[in-house]
């Protein structure tokens, strides 16, 4: 190869590769590309409340679905870890998820169910961080992502008892009546 042509290729190869020359046209300086925006690959579907009851368990539904024509892989890893304030009075039954924990392991669009308990009454934020890969026909990518759940857990309201019952309101004894 003649030394000129291989300094034409070497220029040209430069160009291409900072962008400044596509398709054979010299692009002007301070153009920046614009990449197309893809719809995501992936939907996470996450309840955004969840209502609980003092001190009884309940448990919010996390699915994690592809698009048509992607998969979420069953051979990579998938990792769900929740986290609430250590004092926060929000008990969470399990903190890390893995595909084993899907209520069917080799379903298409894994779905979680995640146990809590709320031990004091208030409004909590769960803290959702998932990890896994969505592969097309031919590759694969891995993904993180963040959400959030709130919990709201509310004290049961008593059962009204009728007057007179024993433990119940108007449990007094009523003084005897005077006779004439």
């Amino acid at each position: 190869m003649l030394p000129r042509t291989l300094l034409a290729l070497c220029i040209a190869v430069a160009l291409v590769v900072s962008g400044t020359l596509v398709h054979g046209q010299a692009k002007p300086a301070g153009t920046a590309t614009k990449k197309r925006k893809l719809p995501p690959d992936y939907r996470v579907k996450l309840p955004v409340l969840v209502k609980a009851e003092l001190n009884k368990p309940v448990s919010a539904s996390l699915t994690i679905a592809p698009r048509p024509g992607y998969v979420i892989s069953r051979d990579g890893p998938l990792y769900i870890d929740l986290s609430a304030k250590t004092k926060s009075g929000l008990t969470l039954k399990q903190r890390h998820y893995r595909r084993k924990h899907a209520a069917d392991k080799r379903a298409d669009s894994p779905r979680f169910d995640l146990q809590l308990r709320g031990a004091q009454a208030g409004t909590f934020v769960v803290s959702v961080a998932m990890r896994f890969w969505v592969c097309a026909k031919r590759t694969c990518r891995p993904v993180k992502d963040n959400r959030t759940l709130t919990v709201q857990v509310t004290a049961p309201v008593p059962a009204s008892q009728p007057a007179g019952t024993l433990g119940g309101p108007g449990t007094e004894p009523t003084p005897p009546a005077k006779s004439p």
